[in-house]
């Protein structure tokens, strides 16, 4: 296994600012390393590799999903980070993985916080976002941003040191590093039950920590994000159904807070074995289960 962890950019979407943005943010950092950089992206149509001065970048397809994407049972692309999350998670070689966001800078200190956190085993470290408006960014710099009242990182008030232990609740996907082994113990992230609604990295937290895992929350991996951007194209579809508490956001709560795993729907082996069958050079399967919304029953070609 690589000793630096692999970086995994997720976007759905056109303008990501990945390589006007997070790339240039990430090289002023690296100094002499060079980790494996993936990009799941959902405008790729196929797998490819490209350069940014010294780094190369692999970009991913999102895999098949019912949710989203070509092999999609709904009208229309719903919100499926899960799944986004998942083949990154397959795509990765090496003992530890990065997520960040798209629209994001990764700010001074950040590598340094992810290759630290990369060196813990039984633990996940959860990173410290803003998101902020009118961000402007020159060679990786972010010069001038203005930060709204929303869109908050509300556990950097909450823990007033540098770095410290945390509940999993505190997972955000934006930002983290995570053990692949824990991952990849616990089914991946759970998009049998979130592809559709969101809520998977709070999730994902709780059945981490019901598995045994330990969990930091450390401010110098901190990203800032655009907030006007998020809505230069219409979002992902996505829907909590029911009515509150009686509703699906709710269920899913209540199904992680009793389990130490998810059930993916990935066959034998879970997605461990899915992940062993891509690092062999196999494709993702196409995948055309569930037919059925989960909790209200609907047929996801009427979605």
């Amino acid at each position: 296994m690589d000793a630096l962890p692999t970086i995994a950019f997720i976007t759905s979407r056109r303008n990501s600012r990945l390589r006007e943005w997070f790339l240039p943010s990430l090289a002023r950092q690296l100094g002499a390393d060079n980790p494996n950089i993936i990009v799941i992206d959902r405008f790729a149509q196929e797998s490819s590799v490209e350069q940014f001065k010294n780094l190369t970048i692999s970009i991913y397809p999102a895999k098949p999903s019912v949710w989203s994407g070509p092999h999609k049972l709904t009208k229309e692309d719903w919100f499926s980070a899960a799944s986004y999350r998942n083949t990154a998670l397959c795509a990765c070689r090496t003992s530890h993985i990065v997520y960040a966001d798209d629209l994001s800078v990764a700010m001074p200190g950040w590598w340094e916080a992810a290759k630290q956190a990369a060196q813990l085993d039984d633990t996940i470290t959860c990173g410290a976002y803003q998101k902020v408006r009118n961000l402007v960014v020159n060679d990786g710099i972010a010069t001038s941003y203005e930060q709204p009242s929303s869109g908050i990182d509300n556990r950097m008030g909450i823990m007033q040191e540098q770095e410290g232990p945390c509940r999993g609740e505190w997972l955000y996907g934006c930002s983290l590093v995570a053990p692949v082994e824990a991952l990849l113990s616990v089914d991946g992230w759970p998009e049998q039950i979130c592809d559709g609604l969101g809520f998977e990295d709070c999730l994902m937290g709780l059945v981490l920590e019901n598995a045994g895992y330990k969990f930091r929350y450390n401010k110098r991996l901190f990203t800032i994000e655009s907030e006007e951007a998020h809505f230069e194209e219409p979002p992902m579809i996505r829907k909590d159904f029911g009515v509150s508490p009686q509703d699906k956001s709710h269920a899913a709560l209540n199904i992680a807070k009793q389990s130490k795993t998810f059930d993916n729907g990935f066959g034998d082996g879970g997605i461990r074995a899915l992940r062993d069958s891509i690092l062999s050079g196999q494709p993702f399967p196409i995948k055309g289960t569930p037919e059925h919304e989960w909790f209200s029953g609907t047929p996801l070609q009427d979605l």
